[in-house]
């Protein structure tokens, strides 16, 4: 066995907690803060950040939320298990507004954080978001109007497509065991997203896959929550633009009640 002298030993013990440090801080912890309080893991688009900003209880000052959206199901999965990827430089992107969101794709340590309060998923990611890899092998996720048209025209980035509809529900399910594995008592909740304003054959094909998986994971799981929003909280705003997946605030506060009081059954 090696042995390392008490400089050696003192080096690592510091890199370590550097290394330490670092990854709490990019989560949004700081080490003070992961052993005594609960917050909230999410990966939501805009209708689930939304509706948790409505939610008194788990606002930022006092249930902070760690987002990761856009990283879908099949790469969420990817990252629990410890996998690491390079993702897309600014410069691969059209609306470099979600390069913020693409650089969580990295990676996803969690191995230090306390239980969360709850796990926040909606569906969005698996209904829009596609896979792209590019020509020296870095792999991102986004919806294909974010990504740099010439770099496609040009064969240097790739897309890969959407989440296959027979892969959903082996990743959510996938998704549910490692969460529960590595806090038993923490409740997911998934929110639908509604497809009321949506009219392409393949998005309306795409969602139908996705009700159906999540109904298996609550055939197949306890402890998790659906969340559907129903057609008058839906159609009762006026539309602020064209985008099917843009909801009013009546849709997000049919959210926030819904999961509010859940939570307040959880505090």
């Amino acid at each position: 066995m090696k042995s390392f002298s008490v400089s050696e030993m003192t080096i690592n013990i510091k890199s370590f907690i550097v290394s330490w440090r670092r990854n709490l801080q990019q989560s949004g912890l700081s080490p003070k803060f992961y052993r005594r309080n609960k917050w909230v893991l999410s990966r939501t688009a805009c209708l689930g950040n939304d509706s948790a900003e409505l939610i008194s209880s788990i606002r930022r000052l006092k249930y902070p939320r760690i987002n990761f959206q856009k990283n879908r199901i099949d790469h969420l999965n990817f990252l629990l298990m410890g996998g690491k990827t390079r993702v897309a430089r600014k410069d691969d992107l059209k609306n470099v507004s979600i390069f913020s969101l693409v650089k969580k794709q990295r990676k996803l340590n969690l191995r230090f954080h306390a239980q969360p309060l709850l796990v926040l998923i909606d569906t969005y990611s698996e209904l829009t978001d596609q896979e792209f890899i590019t020509s020296d092998g870095r792999t991102f996720f986004a919806n294909y109007s974010d990504v740099s048209p010439q770099k496609l025209s040009n064969n240097e980035i790739f897309c890969l497509g959407r989440i296959k509809p027979l892969e959903i529900y082996s990743n959510y399910s996938k998704f549910c065991e490692a969460i529960m594995a590595r806090w038993p008592k923490t409740k997911i909740v998934f929110v639908t997203y509604p497809t009321a304003f949506e009219s392409r054959t393949t998005y309306l094909q795409q969602s139908y896959a996705i009700d159906e998986a999540i109904q298996l994971l609550v055939r197949d799981f306890s402890g998790i929550k659906i969340i559907n929003i129903p057609d008058e909280a839906i159609y009762c705003d006026e539309r602020t633009d064209n985008f099917p997946y843009h909801f009013g605030i009546s849709a997000k506060a049919y959210v926030a009640r819904e999961l509010e009081s859940w939570v307040e059954t959880l505090i």
